[in-house]
């Protein structure tokens, strides 16, 4: 498979992953732009959230499928939630299946973030996003984004893979660029062993 048509294929599936928000709006109770001019609802979306985690954490391999539910019904959900939208969506989508891609949802280590990795060869903990390989594309709920963070400005126009992002976007990039990210427990991970997280995205 040549390199434009790994591209293509990782930019058509995350375009699909993220149309989900196009149809049904998830909003995140720590969106800053969300909830401005509206205490009370932030309060209740943080409420309705804390509930849902309460019964279960979306990196828990048995229940991403029941975060996607939670989110898609109650219509909140942060950073963990939305990875968990995108995770099923990209493992799921046929452009990806043909054994040339890994998806994996991750969380940052030392940032409150989660999201979602689709890369050449599996991930490791602590890993990088420099080490990904060159194609390695990042696909981001919470900010509805992706991107692929390795590739230089050629790679990027000859695979059409050209994404302006908006200021809160680039800022999330620039602080995922700088921590390592680790996978999360989901269907996929060897000895599905729950690693804890206190996220609140």
């Amino acid at each position: 498979m040549t390199d434009q048509a790994i591209i293509l294929a990782r930019r058509k599936a995350a375009v699909k992953a993220l149309n989900f928000f196009k149809y049904k709006a998830i909003q995140s109770a720590n969106n800053p732009l969300a909830f401005m001019f509206d205490p009370t609802g932030k309060k209740y979306a943080s409420d309705v959230i804390a509930l849902c985690r309460s019964n279960h954490q979306p990196h828990n391999a048995n229940d991403i499928a029941q975060s996607l539910e939670d989110s898609a019904r109650t219509g909140f959900g942060n950073c963990n939630e939305k990875a968990a939208i995108c995770y099923s969506s990209l493992k799921s989508d046929p452009y990806l299946t043909d054994g040339n891609h890994h998806v994996t949802m991750v969380g940052a280590v030392g940032y409150d973030h989660a999201y979602c990795v689709v890369s050449d060869n599996p991930l490791t903990p602590n890993m990088s996003i420099h080490r990904l390989g060159r194609l390695a594309m990042i696909v981001d709920g919470w900010t509805e984004d992706w991107y692929f963070p390795n590739l230089d400005i050629i790679g990027r126009t000859y695979g059409s893979a050209i994404t302006f992002p908006n200021p809160r976007q680039a800022y999330i990039r620039i602080k995922t660029r700088n921590h390592q990210l680790t996978p999360a427990v989901t269907i996929d991970t060897p000895n599905r062993k729950l690693k804890q997280t206190n996220n609140r995205f």
